[in-house]
């Protein structure tokens, strides 16, 4: 994780900079679209455990998240 994270920051700005002389700036907008896009499935598809000591019902599960930390985090 550290690795992707830091070559991610490292060559962001130089592939940032390099699209904006090429294709323009707002292609540095339109360029995260099929990025989220890629990201959103392969979290869906991701294998997450699931708890199956309880039968516990959307809103206990909803209880043990940490939305506060997650948005502090945003």
């Amino acid at each position: 994780m550290n690795i992707v994270f830091s070559v991610g920051t490292s060559s962001g700005g130089p592939i940032g900079g390099l699209m904006a002389d090429f294709f323009g700036w707002r292609w540095s907008f339109g360029i995260q679209i099929p990025l989220i896009v890629v990201s959103l499935l392969v979290t869906f598809r991701s294998h997450i455990p699931q708890d199956n000591t309880s039968t516990s019902g959307i809103m206990e599960r909803l209880k043990r998240v940490d939305f506060a930390g997650a948005f502090l985090l945003v």
